[in-house]
């Protein structure tokens, strides 16, 4: 997936965790969820990870939508749902798209 320069430009490299993915600070992530949106894209879910002194790290949190629970629309909502009411704090979003 081709992600635009503007939101590529504030991803969070996870390499330092040997993950070749990137994240995203919630106000990009639903930026990123927007785009998705209007290129028609299923999110599949995503991992929460939480700022630590070596960087940002899983932490275990996440959420999945499953082709069987709803539609494209359905699942962007649910994504931006448990982005925008996950608490305030040092955390970044993958996601997981189709």
């Amino acid at each position: 997936m081709k992600i635009p320069s503007d939101l590529l430009d504030k991803a969070i490299s996870l390499t330092h965790i040997g993950i070749s993915g990137f994240a995203w600070l919630r106000e990009d992530a639903l930026l990123l969820i927007r785009y998705l949106e209007n290129q028609g894209k299923f999110v599949f879910g995503g991992d929460v990870l939480t700022l630590d002194s070596d960087g940002y790290r899983y932490n275990y949190d996440n959420w999945y939508f499953e082709l069987e629970d709803g539609d494209t629309q359905q699942s962007i909502k649910y994504a931006q749902n448990y982005i925008k009411e996950y608490p305030a704090g040092n955390y970044a979003f993958t996601l997981v798209t189709a």
